[in-house]
Formats: C-alpha cells, structure tokens, sequence
C-alpha cells in the first residue's frame, strides 16, 4: 500500500489553531505537485502598479489562490480579491517610490496549504513630475548658560 500521510498545522501567535491529517490516497487531497512552490515574476512595474504573473507545475481543480502583499518589508495581508486559479494579477493603487513584496496561499476545500516563496523586492517608480530637492535650513543656535 503506498500510504501517504501529509500533517498540516496553521500557526498563529504561536499556538496551533488547525491541524489537518490528508491521506495521499484521497481523492480530495492534493498531488504531489502541489507541494512546489509557484515561482514569482515581476512583469510590468510603474508608480502606482505592478502585473505579476507566476508558473505552477499544474492546474488542480479545487485549488484556491490568493495573492499576498507586504509593504515595507511588514506582515503580508491577503487581497479582498478572491482568486480561482489564475496565474496573472495587476495589483494597482501602489504607492509611488514604495518596497512591496509578494506571495501566493494556497487553499485547497478552505483548508490553508501553504505560501509560495516571496517575491523579490519591488520597488515602485518615483511618482509626479520630476522637481528639485527640498531645501533644508539649518540654523544654529546659541545658549548662554549662566
């Protein structure tokens, strides 16, 4: 019998909130080649936009998909934007001159499988005309300590 078992625990703050036990066996469960990591790129980059288009070794049916973005280099949020299998999102409304860092979860019958690696940092071109820099002033001042 080729047996199988993949555990799966989701952590959050540090304690276990789910653990699900799949069976290789199952029809519900997922192929091997769902356990690949999707492989990130970066398409199109602007100011306020970016297309990112990602390869996956195949499509599964009853895989969900969602895109993650981090900003700054902080905590990834998921998009509102739920996604069946799609392998091409423009993300817009982006912050000018802004590091943002993607990744993809995956779902399988709303269990949480996993993350892609991470994207490379991108970092949105300077938005607006071009203008000089600011000027700084400096004055120094002066204390008499009695």
């Amino acid at each position: 019998i080729n047996l199988v078992l993949i555990f799966l625990m989701i952590i959050t703050s540090g304690k276990i909130t789910k653990c699900v036990v799949l069976n290789k066996n199952d029809n519900r469960v997922l192929s091997d080649s769902l356990l690949n990591q999707p492989k990130l790129n970066i398409d199109t980059l602007t100011s306020t936009s970016v297309s990112i288009n990602w390869s996956f070794s195949s499509n599964i049916s009853g895989v969900n998909y969602y895109l993650e973005i981090s900003m700054n280099m902080g905590a990834f949020i998921p998009t509102y934007h739920y996604q069946k299998y799609c392998n091409e999102w423009s993300v817009q409304d982006l912050i000018p001159y802004t590091r943002y860092t993607f990744r993809i979860s995956l779902f399988k019958d709303d269990i949480f499988i996993g993350h892609s690696a991470p994207s490379l940092v991108v970092t949105t071109l300077p938005g607006g005309r071009p203008s000089a820099p600011r000027l700084i002033t400096i004055n120094q001042v002066f204390r008499i300590l009695a």
